[in-house]
């Protein structure tokens, strides 16, 4: 059997400042996402995945959403070249770990992606089209993936996964508002 690991980051201080376009996002209570981390964190140990753990980098706000620097498959991980500049650079301690799991790989300079645009399920791969992610992301994920690749525009929200999220069994759960829905009819 596989062994899981989960890669995880704690949040910073000033973690406050992450990129949002949420209303109250001036309320973020920075001890309380700690604390949600940590028992983020525990719920996963208790299942018995490996958990991974990167200290908090005050320089990167974002950085607790470790997925959106890599991009990883079975047989490989692909470092994403995030557009946003506040982003750039956080994913290096990652990427320096994850090369002792899977090879790593780099996108050409022309591909912006960010991994919170990647929705991967049993059949397809579907790709974001965002403010973050450009459409020839589609076509260089699509020489590691081992299956389809599917473009969705995003039209509201940061992310494709920030409008939906597969459960599993075809099953769906999405905000037909911010996103374009018509590649995914096969689901639930």
């Amino acid at each position: 059997m596989t062994k899981t690991i989960a890669f995880v980051r704690r949040p910073g201080f000033s973690f406050a400042q992450a990129i949002s376009s949420h209303p109250e996002k001036h309320t973020i209570d920075v001890e309380r996402a700690r604390s949600q981390h940590r028992h983020y964190v525990s719920a996963l140990q208790e299942t018995g995945i490996e958990v991974v753990t990167f200290p908090a980098l005050e320089d990167y706000p974002d950085a607790p959403f470790v997925e959106d620097t890599t991009v990883v498959f079975d047989h490989v991980a692909v470092a994403c070249s995030n557009k946003e500049k506040s982003r750039q650079g956080e994913g290096e301690s990652i990427h320096a770990k994850i090369k002792k799991y899977r090879r790593l790989e780099t996108l050409p300079k022309s591909v912006t992606l960010d991994g919170g645009d990647v929705l991967n399920t049993e059949d397809k791969l579907f790709v974001g089209i965002s403010s973050r992610t450009n459409l020839q992301a589609v076509d260089a994920l699509a020489k590691f993936a081992n299956k389809p690749v599917v473009p969705v525009e995003v039209t509201y929200g940061l992310h494709l996964k920030t409008a939906v999220t597969y459960l599993g069994n075809k099953v769906l759960v999405l905000d037909s508002s911010s996103i374009q829905t018509n590649g995914l009819s096969e689901f639930k």
